[in-house]
C-alpha cells in the first residue's frame, strides 16, 4: 500500500467530510487526498476474496450467499450449469 502521511486539516476527496488528516492514497487506480475511514472502506472491498475459488471478489462480479458461503457469481454460475447439466 502506498500511503504518505502528513496533510492536516483538509477534506476527504472521496466522501467531502472534514477530517483532521487527509492520507494521499494511492493503490487500486486512485490517487487522493483520502481520510481513514474510506481507506479502511477501500481495502476490505478489495481484500474480499471467493470461499470457493479464493479469488478476489471484486474481479468476478461480487458475491452471492449460497449454502451459507459468500461465492463470487461465476462460481456460482458454475454451480447453477451442474445442476442443469445432471438434471437433463
Amino acid at each position: 500500500m502506498s500511503t504518505e502521511f502528513g496533510k492536516k486539516g483538509n477534506t476527504c476527496e472521496r466522501c467531502k467530510s472534514e477530517v483532521g488528516s487527509t492520507t494521499d492514497y494511492k493503490d487500486h487506480g486512485l490517487d487522493e487526498a483520502l481520510c481513514q475511514d474510506c481507506i479502511k472502506e477501500i481495502e476490505e472491498y478489495y481484500s474480499i476474496r471467493c470461499s470457493k475459488c479464493d479469488k478476489p471478489a471484486h474481479l468476478r462480479g461480487n458475491l452471492v450467499e449460497f449454502e451459507n458461503k459468500k461465492i463470487c457469481t461465476i462460481c456460482m454460475d458454475e454451480i447453477n450449469m451442474k445442476k442443469i447439466t445432471k438434471q437433463e
